[in-house]
């Protein structure tokens, strides 16, 4: 099963160290990692001042910073871009972890903690099987879909309507301030024909304009195509929310983008595109 929270802020002290690491020690013994690392394979085991100290130098004189981790069940990452100000959480565990309804309500317990801790606007959670994928598009355009666990913040509060969320056709709560948790079934499931029209429901009752359109990307393309942009797909006609009191401008123009094509004689030539 996978989680992964969308927040705001540059947690690169140790004071955020610590709450994050403690969150995975409440969240018991079968969280807990064995090792970490900055990148694969990890080597350094894991103690609360090993941690700590590797998320410091993680983003000590960088623009980001993050740290990887994982234990016998589960693997993990945490980082966050000083440019624009965004953090990006991401865990995958054993099916193993989430059989009874008491690891269930562990598990919800702790991302509810971590939504509110990363000063989240998206998350979810979901089976393998029941996984969403926006090709070419992030989160600040449209939302790949409705999984089993859904988080919407402040600003998916106010662009979907409060009133909206409340009567979502499933299991709806407001867990913190404008922090809600959708959930389409009790547990983490495999997909089934059920559990997929309940997410249909739920899209369609929030509005099928901010999720990812099934035909988004084309599949055959030429390099004409790529270097004319036309591998990205339409941003046009989706509804995302205002994420402008939250971002920082990272001096990136939007939507700008490189391909680089191979010469006969080995040079690269690299070619501005921008989405049509």
């Amino acid at each position: 099963m996978d989680l992964l929270i969308r927040g705001f802020g540059s947690p690169g002290d140790m004071k955020s160290a610590e709450e994050f690491f403690q969150m995975l020690h409440k969240a018991g013994e079968k969280y807990m990692p064995a090792r970490l690392g900055l990148a694969e394979p990890l080597k350094a085991p894991y103690s609360m001042e090993n941690a700590k100290k590797m998320w410091l130098d993680s983003g000590e004189n960088r623009p980001y910073g993050g740290i990887l981790f994982k234990g016998p069940a589960l693997f993990g990452s945490s980082n966050w871009n000083n440019r624009d100000d965004t953090n990006l959480f991401g865990l995958t565990i054993a099916s193993t972890l989430v059989t009874t309804e008491k690891e269930v309500e562990k598990f919800i317990g702790y991302a509810k903690k971590l939504f509110v801790w990363s000063n989240g606007v998206y998350g979810n959670a979901h089976h393998s099987s029941n996984s969403i994928y926006t090709p070419g598009l992030d989160y600040k355009t449209c939302l790949g879909g409705i999984t089993w666990m859904n988080l919407f913040g402040k600003p998916y509060v106010k662009m979907f309507g409060r009133d909206v969320i409340e009567t979502a056709p499933c299991k709806v709560e407001e867990f913190a301030e404008n922090c809600f948790m959708l959930l389409t079934e009790k547990k983490p499931i495999r997909a089934n024909p059920e559990l997929l029209e309940i997410q249909e429901r739920v899209k369609n009752h929030l509005g099928k304009d901010a999720f990812c359109r099934p035909d988004a990307c084309p599949k055959f393309l030429t390099m004409e195509d790529l270097r004319a942009g036309r591998d990205r797909p339409s941003t046009e006609g989706y509804r995302s929310p205002d994420l402008s009191e939250y971002l920082k401008d990272s001096g990136a123009k939007k939507g700008e983008g490189l391909i680089a094509v191979v010469n006969d004689d080995g040079t690269i030539t690299t070619y501005e595109v921008e989405p049509k």
